[in-house]
């Protein structure tokens, strides 16, 4: 250390600013590079990403608002024999249904057809097993539109 404060110290005012200048150039560089650009380039990538999502959004086919929910859950699920032992719909337009003993596999499969072509979400489920266990089950499940 002392070595290079006898350095500074042999040199010149002139050289002394020459070479403060040249350090701040040098961390001006180095925020802007290592700093600034990757700020920049983030912040690019996020809004090609939003414009991204919008699109998605504009192109998805929009899901048909469904008037009479529980009948259709009604219809659907004879459909697929799945038996409801009750159906009640929620001032919120949410609809709480309880199903009789079914075989899980089906009412999965059930729920899964109810998301991907209505349109129709799982807020909250709750699963009983048959006793003894073997495959069927009895679900209270609450359901709402996206």
């Amino acid at each position: 250390m002392k070595r290079l404060w006898d350095a500074w110290s042999q040199r010149s005012v002139s050289e002394r600013w020459l070479m403060l200048l040249l350090c701040a150039v040098l961390v001006a560089a180095g925020v802007w590079k290592g700093g600034w650009v990757p700020l920049q380039n983030a912040v690019e990538e996020q809004q090609q990403r939003l414009r991204q999502l919008h699109q998605f959004q504009r192109l998805a086919p929009q899901m048909p608002v469904i008037a009479d929910l529980p009948g259709m859950l009604r219809a659907r699920a004879a459909a697929e024999a799945i038996a409801l032992a009750s159906v009640q719909e929620q001032q919120d337009g949410r609809v709480r249904l309880t199903t009789s003993m079914t075989q899980g596999d089906v009412l999965l499969a059930w729920l899964m057809r109810l998301e991907a072509q209505d349109g129709l979400r799982v807020l909250d489920m709750d699963l009983r097993a048959a006793a003894p266990p073997d495959g069927r089950v009895t679900a209270t499940l609450l359901l709402e539109q996206r």
